[in-house]
């Protein structure tokens, strides 16, 4: 079994204001790779499972396309349930730490969500936990989804809710604070404006079946 054909992607995406934003994150996680899986790994493994849980339809036997891929949450969960896993991360050092394994892990690829190395209609599913929040242009996420997966499959994005104030996580930025950390101008804007936009249930379905998607989601 090979990855999803990479011909027929979908169209390069424009450069535009918003590429120092996507840039900033590749970077970032670039510099980061294997050290997520040392801590922030306990708790992403756990909502992935959760995300891949809520699938509405068995992720069994299917190809499944693990987007913003990372260290492998949930190319490891949708492994745990049958899937074929072809896990895509932009940054070269999220790819090589991914902790699934063949057969399984089908493959790894450096690409980016906003313009899938992925032919139109070649995927079964597609699973972006907690990566649409890290894009300029959520919406095209979802399209670039959509675009790439067959009639009928399943597309399963997580993000962060307006409510999280889990005592963890307040912990984790007191932490880092203390430890000199000083959030750069991506993570604010992050915080601020994209992850705001898809943190309720209204903004998620908003960026879904926004004008790029329409027609495809329904």
């Amino acid at each position: 079994m090979t990855p999803p054909d990479t011909e027929d992607r979908g169209p390069p995406r424009p450069p535009g204001a918003s590429d120092d934003f996507d840039a900033a994150v590749a970077r970032a996680y670039e510099a980061t790779g294997a050290a997520w899986s040392r801590g922030p790994a306990l708790v992403y493994d756990r909502l992935a499972v959760a995300l891949v849980d809520a699938s509405p339809v068995p992720l069994a036997g299917r190809t499944v396309v693990d987007v913003g891929a990372g260290t492998g949450a949930a190319s490891l969960a949708a492994a745990a349930v049958g899937a074929r896993v072809v896990a895509i991360d932009v940054a070269h050092a999220m790819v090589r730490a991914n902790r699934a394994a063949p057969p399984a892990l089908v493959g790894g690829v450096v690409g980016n969500a906003l313009a899938l190395p992925v032919a139109s209609g070649a995927a079964g599913g597609l699973i972006a936990a907690f990566t649409f929040n890290h894009l300029s242009e959520p919406a095209q996420g979802f399209a670039e989804a959509v675009r790439a997966c067959r009639p009928g499959s399943p597309v399963l994005a997580g993000a962060y809710a307006a409510d999280d104030d889990h005592p963890a996580k307040q912990a984790v930025d007191r932490a880092a604070t203390e430890q000199g950390w000083v959030p750069e101008d991506w993570y604010i804007e992050m915080r601020a404006d994209v992850s705001a936009r898809l943190a309720t249930t209204e903004g998620m379905r908003a960026a879904a079946h926004a004008e790029e998607a329409r027609g495809l989601l329904e």
